[in-house]
């Protein structure tokens, strides 16, 4: 077999040429080229994203649609998913907010001063939708972090990225939900918020489940360790929010006449 780097003849079987080391066939240039490739990036710091990795991630969301309880194990499409959520569920609350905004502005516009050209202004920007996200992940975050210290105090053995793993298990049908709930926010917002109200009981369910799974494996009963978490979750959060949303509702005014 002639190397066509080189121009020297090499033995039928070969798979790299004997004088320079290029490889003899079509299957194993692409593979060099592959794994050559790989390695430059791993030494730049970056991240190599090929066709399989979406491919694994498609059939793990296929199968966690049918069977979200079934893919408890597999961590890093957990935290696809449940990235995909944090964002997909943000952008289409802002949306969802404006399109109100919109609707709402021109009715009082026309009803007010007689005017019915439309609002073109956004009542929220892209920073809300940073914030929606953030504060989202940082909510799932922590919730899995109560989980994971309630259930180490309940003597049970259980790992922070199981619980991860679980929740973005259970989290696929609700990305799929909120990717759906980005484009109903430009068609009916009736609808809208009929699937908003049941992505959010569909998180607190996420969170029951979760909780509920693992408890069973501590001598406590799972009802009041599931109880008890969700409680503790709750005052800490709206602690925390408290002054956020209260600073939101002083300040709509404010955002209304701008």
């Amino acid at each position: 077999m002639k190397c066509v780097h080189c121009g020297k003849e090499n033995g039928n079987n070969a798979a790299f040429c004997g004088h320079c080391g290029h490889p003899l066939n079509p299957a194993s240039t692409e593979q060099a080229a592959q794994e050559e490739s790989a390695a430059t990036a791993a030494k730049k710091g970056e991240i190599t994203i090929n066709a399989d990795v979406f491919a694994n991630f498609w059939s793990y969301v296929k199968g966690a649609l049918r069977t979200p309880n079934a893919f408890e194990d597999h961590l890093k499409n957990g935290i696809f998913s449940l990235a995909l959520l944090c964002i997909f569920l943000p952008i289409s609350i802002v949306n969802a907010i404006n399109q109100l905004y919109h609707t709402v502005g021109g009715w009082i516009g026309s009803e007010l001063f007689g005017s019915v050209s439309p609002i073109k202004a956004q009542l929220l920007g892209f920073d809300a939708m940073v914030k929606g996200m953030l504060t989202l992940a940082i909510c799932i975050a922590f919730y899995a972090l109560l989980i994971f210290l309630c259930l180490k105090v309940a003597h049970a053995e259980v790992s922070y990225q199981s619980i991860i793993a679980r929740f973005g298990s259970l989290s696929v049908p609700l990305m799929v939900l909120s990717l759906a709930l980005f484009f109903i926010s430009y068609l009916n917002l009736q609808i809208y918020l009929a699937l908003l109200v049941l992505a959010s009981i569909g998180i607190q369910v996420m969170f029951f489940l979760t909780m509920f799974s693992f408890s069973k494996k501590t001598h406590l009963d799972t009802f009041y360790l599931t109880l008890i978490c969700h409680v503790v979750y709750t005052v800490i959060i709206y602690f925390a929010l408290k002054s956020y949303i209260v600073n939101l509702f002083m300040n709509l005014p404010t955002l209304l006449n701008s």
